[in-house]
């Protein structure tokens, strides 16, 4: 990470503790533990969006891709007043992050309103955080919308992880959700009640 220029080692009076949570699907993430920093902060209300608020869009769609973005938050420079407050005690030293690290309150919001910004011309995708989805009434057209997308994700240095990429389907899984011509169901699994 310091060689990619996401952190630098530091001499910050702030300190938080370093979490390596799992991932998912494997693999580990290095989070502060941000808990006092994150009381001491001022909430970002920006909305993550929702599923629903895409359905106008999928009315006529009939083909499917789901994008995977890796290490997303680290696009998202730090404000050079507050890169100090992001310090976290390491086996290492004190090293403090030059690019937004997990684990801060308002992350999610900030690469959100990032993302929403930046892709708000492509009303063919619905972006929550590092997931894309893209929604095409043919196959020729999807061609078309992922060339845009592919275009706009290199030339901001954006890498997919194409192990966790769905191209070209009828229907498609995302966000707990069946995404299909018929427009967004919860998946079953998610709404069936749990045996006791």
């Amino acid at each position: 990470m310091e060689r990619l220029g996401i952190i630098r080692r530091s001499d910050s009076p702030w300190a938080s503790p370093l979490h390596v949570v799992p991932k998912p699907d494997s693999g580990w993430r290095p989070c502060g533990d941000y808990r006092r920093l994150n009381d001491a902060t001022t909430p970002d209300h920006y909305p993550v969006p929702h599923i629903q608020d895409f359905s106008v869009h999928l009315a006529g769609k009939s083909v499917f891709s789901k994008v995977d973005l890796v290490r997303v938050y680290h696009h998202v420079p730090v404000h050079p007043a507050d890169i100090p407050k992001t310090a976290v005690v390491t086996p290492f030293g004190l090293f403090e992050f030059l690019r937004m690290p997990f684990g801060l309150k308002n992350a999610a919001q900030s690469f959100q309103r990032l993302m929403d910004s930046a892709l708000r011309d492509m009303p063919f995708l619905f972006v929550y955080l590092d997931d894309v989805l893209v929604a095409s009434s043919s196959e020729e057209e999807h061609l078309t919308h992922l060339r845009v997308l592919f275009t706009w994700l290199d030339q901001h240095g954006l890498i997919i992880n194409p192990a966790k990429c769905v191209f070209g389907v009828p229907s498609i899984k995302f966000l707990g959700h069946l995404i299909s011509s018929e427009g967004a169901a919860p998946l079953p699994s998610k709404v069936e009640p749990e045996n006791s």
